[in-house]
């Protein structure tokens, strides 16, 4: 999934990215891995951080600080990349989708600035 539409929040806790970033999936088997990638742009104002990271349904595939943080002295954009070997345990219909989050100051993060364009790409890998 691609999506390159300028979106932005000043929320501390993730949030959806954009509908554009989210792949509805299904694994053919339950002992299958999902191998998770991502390639996202972020911007944030001077002296602020910002996070991206990737949700199975209601699971962050990252840690509290998702696949890693940017920090920016000035008004400056990051190019963010993953690569995560999931192992979702099912068979049932899986929602990934990618989340982003200001750091503790609040300030704005943007995400697809700059006409760049975030992918989200899962390969599934038999057992």
């Amino acid at each position: 999934a691609t999506d390159s539409s300028n979106r932005s929040t000043s929320s501390t806790s993730f949030v959806t990215a954009s509908n554009g970033m989210t792949i509805n999936f299904t694994p053919s088997s339950t002992s299958n891995k999902v191998l998770v990638l991502l390639n996202a742009n972020i911007q944030m104002t001077a002296n602020n951080t910002g996070a991206v990271t990737v949700y199975r349904d209601s699971t962050n595939l990252g840690s509290s600080f998702g696949f890693g943080v940017s920090y920016a002295t000035v008004n400056m954009s990051s190019g963010m990349s993953a690569c995560y070997l999931d192992s979702p345990n099912t068979t049932s219909a899986t929602t990934y989708k990618t989340q982003y989050k200001s750091g503790e100051s609040a300030d704005t993060v943007y995400v697809s600035t700059s006409g760049q364009t975030d992918t989200i790409t899962l390969i599934e890998i038999g057992a």
